[in-house]
């Protein structure tokens, strides 16, 4: 066997290991995530925020149909808006992290994975004021380091099973809303954004957000509840 040959194959095995084994067990299959509630009811989740000028009116709309959302926000924003993440709480809504630079895990080596989530820990805990355990990779993606420090920081993973693909500008308010309506069931976690993705579309989530609470309600007949997970540990 040649040098090449075995380069190669230490180059899958690295990749198999680092990359795709874990996303393939967490993300696709939902070993040691959770991708429904214990609860019958719809959980609405926001990623990628906060942002100063939708987050707020995000909230608003929340309020008014007594939802509780949970928020997975990037720790830089956070650090950067941190009257928002005052706000989330005092109104109510549950915190989660969604690392501190949003990157993509398949491309960050292991050391700055590790610190990315770090960094993004203290930061959110620092502001909250309280221990953050609910943790969403970017995307929903993993690699070995991520599943390693959730592991050793006794957090739990979020994902979801229903979305709007809200992130793409292309996405109308009714896409959004239509694609959502198609999906849930009883326990459904959907996942929206209220900042990131292209450019405009958090305004097409935020002018979708009324109308797609009222329908879930009144056309499905599902409850709109705060995010319910089984025992931690369990």
């Amino acid at each position: 066997m040649s040098w090449g040959n075995i380069l190669l194959g230490m180059l899958i095995f690295v990749v198999l290991v680092y990359m795709v084994i874990p996303n393939f067990f967490i993300k696709t299959l939902g070993f040691g995530s959770i991708k429904s509630q214990a609860a019958s009811g719809v959980a609405i989740t926001f990623d990628d925020g906060p942002d100063p000028e939708i987050t707020p009116q995000i909230i608003d709309i929340l309020d008014q149909h007594g939802l509780i959302a949970t928020f997975f926000v990037v720790g830089e924003k956070a650090a950067r808006y941190p009257e928002l993440i005052k706000m989330i709480q005092d109104r109510g809504h549950k915190l989660g992290a969604h690392s501190h630079h949003h990157e993509f895990a398949w491309f960050m080596s292991p050391w700055k994975t590790w610190r990315d989530w770090e960094d993004c820990n203290a930061t959110l805990e620092r502001l909250s004021g309280e221990k953050v355990v609910l943790v969403r990779p970017p995307w929903g993606t993993f690699n070995l380091s991520t599943w390693l420090w959730i592991k050793s920081h006794h957090k739990q993973v979020v994902l979801w099973n229903v979305e709007g693909h809200d992130w793409q500008r292309r996405r109308s308010p009714e896409r959004i809303i239509t694609r959502i309506l198609k999906r849930i069931k009883p326990g459904s976690i959907v996942l929206l954004h209220d900042a990131g993705g292209e450019t405009g579309a958090p305004q097409n989530t935020l002018s979708a957000l009324d109308e797609l609470c009222c329908r879930i309600v009144q056309e499905k007949k599902l409850p709109l509840v705060a995010l319910k997970l089984p025992k931690f540990g369990k």
